[in-house]
């Protein structure tokens, strides 16, 4: 039996716009979209692309970033990959029939040791999404006597992007086109642009092999200062800049002309360990941080490193060799900077916000302009003692 079989026998697709699906086949896939749909109760779709489909639960309240709501997930039929991409009006007659909008998309990430098709055979699954609403670590959980069978809780971690004042009305919007529900009834042209969440979305992106050598992204120079809602500004880092290449498990570092910086810093030798990408590039630098104070200590030309340090390679250029910031992410990913959890063990994280809690009064963020949404600020800290 298809996967699809139940999603298609309910539609008509030469009445409806929805996608009939193609079919099903093996795929990494990451990502997750939530759509809210004004059928006939107002509701939103909660789908994430797992095993060549979108396993998909209705959420009649809607997702929260409070970890104090425990959300009702109906579980649904599966639907294909390219539904999560559908905006638009489903006629009358037709099953689902309403509008249906993009309310956010992004990717995610397991947390845990088991596959995510191994945690829904076990009824209940750990995930970090990276959404332009939704952030942070959720799970769904069956409910074990529910009297349809089809019943689940979906339920936010306590972590950086916990939100207890969550309100989904004051995050309304398509990220798709910008529009709302009754925008897209009435078929408005859109608003905006969406932002890509797949390397094959970017303009003029084309599959090819990693490029034996990049230049580093150089700073530029302007006359003065300003001050720009799509910009965010880190400090001086007073570091050593790095490019790190990630290729077949094997972490290979090189200065800003080329130098081995190998054997300088072992302190990053398990990088490749904590970052899903098989093939990456990193431009960044190295920093000593003085922990009794958290500012930068300058790094010696040697590459040594006081035992009460710590060592964080940031990011300052996106991940053009990467997929996007998917690949870039460990079940340890949250929206704002994060303290190791063990001694050794680099802890990753990025975001684009600038209210980033804990860390805020130590560093201001550098981040993209909506124009180049696809630049991501990536942080790792290794304590070294």
């Amino acid at each position: 039996m298809s996967k699809l079989e139940e999603y298609r026998r309910k539609r008509r697709f030469d009445l409806t716009p929805e996608p009939s699906g193609k079919d099903v086949q093996a795929t990494s896939e990451n990502t997750f979209v939530v759509q809210k749909h004004a059928a006939r109760r107002l509701h939103y779709d909660f789908r994430l692309a797992i095993n060549g489909t979108l396993k998909s639960w209705a959420v009649p309240k809607g997702p929260s970033l409070n970890s104090a709501d425990k959300r009702l997930a109906v579980e649904t039929e599966d639907h294909p990959l390219d539904y999560g991409g559908f905006e638009g009006k489903i006629p009358e007659g037709s099953y689902g029939a309403g509008t249906v909008m993009v309310w956010d998309r992004g990717t995610f990430t397991v947390e845990g040791t088991l596959d995510a098709r191994k945690q829904l055979e076990r009824e209940e699954i750990k995930f970090n999404l990276n959404g332009e609403k939704l952030r942070g670590s959720f799970v769904l959980v069956k409910l074990r006597h529910s009297e349809k069978g089809n019943e689940w809780l979906m339920m936010k971690h306590k972590d950086a992007a916990e939100d207890s004042a969550w309100n989904i009305e004051e995050h309304d919007g398509s990220v798709l086109t910008g529009r709302t529900l009754e925008e897209i009834k009435e078929e408005l042209p859109p608003k905006r642009k969406a932002s890509p969440i797949r390397a094959a979305e970017l303009q003029g992106a084309r599959k090819c092999s990693m490029p034996s050598r990049v230049e580093p992204m150089l700073a530029t120079l302007t006359d003065r200062p300003f001050s720009d809602p799509n910009w965010l500004f880190e400090i001086k880092w007073d570091g050593v800049r790095a490019l790190a290449r990630i290729e077949n498990d094997a972490l290979t570092l090189r200065s800003r002309t080329g130098v081995d910086m190998d054997k300088r810093y072992p302190e990053l030798a398990s990088l490749p360990d904590v970052l899903a990408a098989r093939q990456t590039i990193l431009d960044g630098e190295i920093v000593a941080l003085d922990t009794t104070c958290g500012l930068p200590a300058r790094a010696s030309s040697r590459g040594s490193l006081s035992c009460t340090s710590s060592l964080i390679f940031s990011t300052v250029t996106d991940t053009t060799f990467a997929k996007l910031h998917s690949s870039i992410a460990s079940s340890s990913c949250t929206d704002c900077f994060a303290r190791p959890n063990s001694f050794g063990t680099p802890t990753i994280s990025w975001s684009t916000e600038k209210n980033c809690s804990g860390w805020q009064n130590r560093m201001a963020w550098k981040g993209s302009s909506q124009s180049e949404p696809t630049a991501r600020t990536l942080v790792i800290e290794v304590r070294t003692g």
